[in-house]
């Protein structure tokens, strides 16, 4: 529609007929459509005539695809084909799209044209849909001055300076950016200018494909996915089943599958008929490498772009779920889903160390959105902790944890996350283990008596602890046993009695660390003085 005011023989006629239906004042509704970046030079004799329309226009901003539209489209897709999508090809449509329709429209096109070109099912999920042809599809239509500033425009938008509005004319000419704007390359938001895609920007930048991971959905843990690429140390090529084999009982096949999905999408592992390859050097596969490598990915992840410039106002699980919501609004799936993938996001983020600690424990930590977590370890415990192991045990694990975090056997040492965790040392699911900043913090320790008094202090943070080392102090007691006899209002809620007094036995242990770590540091002044 919104050609209809760059055409000199057409605008002032339609603006004459909009005019005529406005001041009628009838029951005539003229209804149309145009794209929201509509870019109308302001040199040009139709810009203001544009403006005058709007003013008198009752505007309807019509909402992104959601998944099931753009599932109507594949579905469209698939009757042109004859035959049914792979559920690769529709998941890379749908969340590549991001729910717009022309976005949507055009992937599926070229992913029409694929095919009739020949190429399998497989082949397209191995070639990311083949995206490389659809870019230079787009670029064949282009002169050199539109293709110069589309590049120009990229590079801004890579380096992380948008190009913006104020540019137009001194730099690029505006009716070339117009132009790119107009064919759906570019697109402005408010003042400022970047491509359709960023997959596509990248491509111009680099003059390669990058993987689709900016706009990928990652449904696996960093820990699985190391695992699984150290995995071709020994061996670069395998078939999935001898990766199933190699792991032996401890995942299924499928499992074993979506990991190396996961490590497909970015960009670590290739397959090639019924083989995986690793793509990187056999020297290089390495934990460090692969740290390295995703760190850099992760620069680019849009998640992790928006979910850094939330920093001040994100306050909660809910609202990192929503940014991940609007960026893949194509996608339909349950709110305790979303919350998974919200808290694998973040386990990325620990394990890439892409930032300051205190931006990301503010999310790990928050306890404010308990809509049905996937573990009971989200709960706020500082009032009803109850330690399963004692302090110097804990202490233990910590040490033992911090030397191989990737590799630490959860099920066997759970009783020990379970206190760290009350006490804000780490959160953890599944084979997942996330140091909260102070858990990293405790890893600096330099010595043993460090780490004891940094441990004392958040040791008596519960609320239970803290009403222990109350009563040691003000009865002087010395022995568990002194203490069972007057603690019993800590274990009022328990009602095996074996129970309760091996719980007060525990408590006791973690009071009475406190009080003899604090009276270490009291005599140490002391001595100090006397000096």
């Amino acid at each position: 529609f919104e050609d209809i005011f760059r055409k000199q023989s057409i605008f002032k006629t339609f603006y004459k007929l909009l005019m005529d239906v406005n001041n009628l004042a009838g029951n005539i509704i003229l209804g149309f459509s145009w794209k929201t970046e509509i870019n109308i030079p302001i040199d040009h004799e139709a810009y203001y005539l544009w403006q005058n329309i709007r003013t008198d226009t009752y505007c309807i901003h019509m909402r992104e695809f959601d998944s099931k539209e753009v599932l109507g489209v594949i579905t469209q897709l698939q009757k042109s084909v004859s035959t049914p999508l792979d559920s690769g090809i529709k998941r890379r449509i749908i969340e590549s799209a991001q729910g717009f329709p022309w976005l949507t429209k055009k992937l599926c096109i070229h992913t029409y044209n694929q095919i009739r070109t020949g190429k399998s099912m497989e082949k397209l999920i191995e070639q990311e849909l083949n995206i490389k042809a659809l870019f230079e599809s787009d670029l064949e239509t282009l002169g050199s001055e539109e293709v110069k500033a589309l590049k120009y425009i990229a590079k801004r938008a890579y380096d992380g300076e948008m190009f913006d509005a104020v540019d137009v004319d001194d730099v690029l000419d505006n009716k070339v950016v117009t132009a790119l704007v107009n064919n759906r390359l570019v697109i402005k938001s408010g003042t400022k200018y970047n491509i359709y895609w960023d997959i596509f920007r990248d491509y111009l930048v680099t003059e390669e494909i990058p993987t689709i991971g900016e706009s990928y959905i990652l449904r696996q843990t960093p820990t699985l996915c190391l695992k699984m690429f150290l995995s071709f140390s020994k061996k670069s090529k395998m078939t999935l089943q001898e990766i199933t084999n190699l792991f032996g009982n401890t995942r299924s096949e499928n499992s074993n599958l979506n990991i190396l999905r996961e490590l497909i999408n970015l960009g670590l592992v290739s397959k090639s008929g019924i083989y995986f390859n690793c793509k990187c050097k056999k020297e290089d596969i390495n934990k460090q490498y692969f740290v390295n490598f995703i760190r850099s990915k992760f620069l680019f992840y849009t998640p992790y772009i928006k979910l850094k410039g939330t920093e001040r106002s994100a306050s909660s699980y809910s609202q990192i779920t929503s940014l991940l919501q609007d960026i893949f609004k194509g996608i339909d799936i349950s709110n305790e889903t979303w919350d998974l993938y919200a808290r694998n996001f973040i386990s990325w983020v620990s394990f890439l160390s892409l930032q300051e600690f205190d931006f990301l424990s503010k999310f790990t930590s928050d306890r404010s959105d308990l809509r049905k977590f996937p573990t009971k370890k989200v709960k706020d415990q500082r009032g009803s902790f109850n330690p399963q192991k004692t302090i110097q045990q804990d202490i233990q694990a910590f040490i033992e944890l911090v030397k191989d975090i990737d590799n630490y056997d959860v099920v066997a040492n759970n009783k020990n996350l379970y206190d760290l965790s009350a006490i804000g040392v780490l959160y953890y699911w599944g084979g997942t283990v996330v140091l909260y900043k102070s858990g990293k913090e405790l890893m600096e320790c330099k010595d043993q008596k460090e780490l004891s008094k940094k441990f004392a202090t958040l040791a008596k943070k519960p609320l239970k602890i803290e009403r222990a080392i109350e009563i040691i102090k003000q009865n002087h007691i010395k022995t568990s046993k002194e203490f069972k006899k007057i603690a019993a209002e800590l274990v009022d809620n328990i009602k095996s009695d074996i129970y309760k007094s091996q719980t007060l036995a525990k408590i006791y242990n973690w009071a009475n660390f406190v009080v003899q770590e604090e009276q270490q540091v009291r005599y140490l002044l002391d001595k100090h003085e006397r000096k």
